[in-house]
């Protein structure tokens, strides 16, 4: 059955330009090197699931994606080297920024400095700015917390995307869904999942559809080699488009019964206690 819808996937993907361009640039939050399921030097993560799931949904118009990533690394990093230069130069609709998970809390100057130096040269080059802050880890909440409100802050003017609020509301109604991997810190396979589909919903103001929900799983099977329950994926896929909706007024709510009806997986979902 997944061989049978990767092979759907692939023939979808067709000839025309995709309707978008996102540059990643960040650290092992955004993408992360596989043995297994991807040729060797390639990274996986958010980057490959944002573009598969536009690829399974012609509505969205395609999306191309590349990252600029390596454990560790902070927007100072980017900055040091002449890689990003070069990458900027490719025609990009969107840059999506990840800072360090620890800076934004221990050089809240230093990161808003390099934040601003990088956004100039994402305007210049003509594409836009997403910043798109990492949680902290387990049991650390509040440091979660602050993370996000400081990249908020230090955003302005650009596209935010918090995960670190979008995290903790989902920690709160599903306590036993496993966004971080083992060591508690870096995302799972469903964290990558959550993080593409808040990019999705934010950028192309939609939310991810039901119709191609069989595809998701054959995709994040095929790439993060896990089989993930449907019922979680379309939580995630709800609960992105909710945090589209509350942090751009400009989005418009879809009619019920339409593309909106991935919001009934998050009203159904247990609460804490439940």
């Amino acid at each position: 059955m997944i061989r049978r819808w990767l092979g759907v996937i692939k023939e979808m993907a067709g000839a025309a330009a995709p309707r978008l361009r996102v540059l990643f640039v960040g650290n092992s939050f955004t993408a992360r090197r596989s043995s297994t399921q991807r040729p060797s030097g390639r990274l996986t993560g958010v980057p490959d699931l944002l573009e598969s799931i536009a690829r399974a949904r012609p509505e969205s118009g395609g999306v191309a994606c590349r990252a600029l990533a390596s454990d560790g690394a902070t927007l100072e990093d980017h900055l040091d080297g002449g890689a990003l230069a070069a990458a900027l130069a490719d025609g990009w609709t969107h840059v999506v920024l990840q800072e360090n998970s620890e800076r934004a809390a221990a050089d809240e100057a230093g990161m808003r400095r390099d934040l601003h130096r990088i956004d100039g040269m994402v305007r210049r080059a003509g594409a836009a700015t997403v910043l798109m802050p990492v949680w902290a880890g387990e049991g650390r909440e509040a440091a979660s917390r602050r993370a996000g409100a400081v990249c908020a802050e230090a955003g302005a003017g650009m596209t935010v995307v918090d995960l670190p609020r979008l995290w903790l509301r989902l920690r709160e109604r599903r306590p036993g869904l496993r966004l971080c991997a083992g060591d508690g810190i870096h995302p799972s396979a469903l964290g990558d999942y959550l993080a593409a589909c808040a990019l999705y919903s934010r950028l192309l103001g939609k939310p991810v559809s039901e119709m191609a929900a069989p595809m998701d799983v054959a995709t994040v099977s095929e790439l993060l080699d896990i089989a993930p329950a449907a019922e979680d994926l379309a939580l995630l896929r709800a609960a992105a488009w909710d945090a589209a909706l509350a942090q751009d007024v400009g989005i418009k709510r879809p009619i019920a019964g339409g593309d909106g009806a991935p919001r009934e997986a998050l009203r159904s979902a247990p609460r804490r206690g439940a």
